[in-house]
């Protein structure tokens, strides 16, 4: 009895220091960080008429699939211009390159770069940058398992630096390396849709939007991806990059 009479004490004492906190002004900072908070809050709602007027939508997306869009956080404080970086020493792969190219055809030759930029301490595989309207999208390419046969990118492996990334002000969004090795194209598309969404310009890219959708592809767990690795599943579609590479 002791111990509960304790508890409803001091949740009575928080409640009375709560609403004497209330009843005091308000600090210069607290009224700043508020008007802040207000401007962030009116922005998205005026970008969210604006996208409904010109009929522009949020890429579809299907749960535990890629691609993966995890949107920038708008209530980070300030977004993070890309810095230099230039990685010629790792290996870079196969599908890499040939998304690259894709990629500078159909998206942007200039706003297109890989391995050139870095978001802080992270090191997106590509990256779209519009450094004059401050958007900045990390492309990455997800292989179910390593050559080695080590499980990569399973489930929720990168969701805490997703996390991380999107409050530096980025968006990201995933493939898996099949959806970017066997349809490059309706790739495209889907990135085509997000800059679109976060543009506003609902113009932009005609010449993708007669392309059929891209198919989703269910992402994977340590145990599937042992699986895949057994059954070579990868050599079943990164033989066919050439081919489609004479389509570009």
């Amino acid at each position: 009895m002791e111990i509960i009479g304790l508890i409803i004490f001091f949740g009575i004492i928080g409640l009375i220091l709560s609403g004497v906190a209330k009843l005091l002004p308000e600090t210069k900072e607290e009224k700043l960080k508020k008007q802040k908070e207000l401007l962030k809050k009116n922005k998205r709602l005026e970008l969210e008429i604006k996208r409904t007027k010109l009929g522009i939508t949020r890429p579809k997306t299907w749960n535990q699939h890629f691609p993966k869009i995890k949107y920038f956080n708008m209530s980070c404080e300030e977004i993070v211009r890309p810095c230099d970086w230039d990685d010629i020493k790792n290996k870079i792969g196969k599908c890499e390159y040939h998304f690259l190219n894709f990629l500078k055809k159909y998206i942007d030759n200039e706003k297109i770069s890989m391995r050139k930029f870095k978001c802080k301490w992270y090191y997106p595989d590509m990256v779209y940058a519009d450094f004059e309207k401050e958007i900045f999208i990390d492309i990455e390419i997800d292989e179910p398992y390593s050559f080695a046969g080590e499980s990569i990118h399973t489930n929720e492996d990168d969701d805490d630096r997703d996390k991380k990334i999107t409050q530096l002000g980025w968006t990201i969004i995933r493939f898996s390396e099949k959806q970017i090795a066997l349809y490059p194209k309706e790739c495209c598309k889907k990135i085509s849709e997000l800059i679109r969404y976060l543009t506003l310009d609902s113009e932009k890219f005609d010449n993708l939007k007669s392309l059929n959708d891209l198919e989703f592809d269910r992402e994977w767990n340590s145990e599937k991806s042992t699986e895949l690795f057994k059954s070579k599943y990868r050599d079943t579609y990164l033989g066919k990059i050439t081919t489609i590479d004479k389509l570009l």
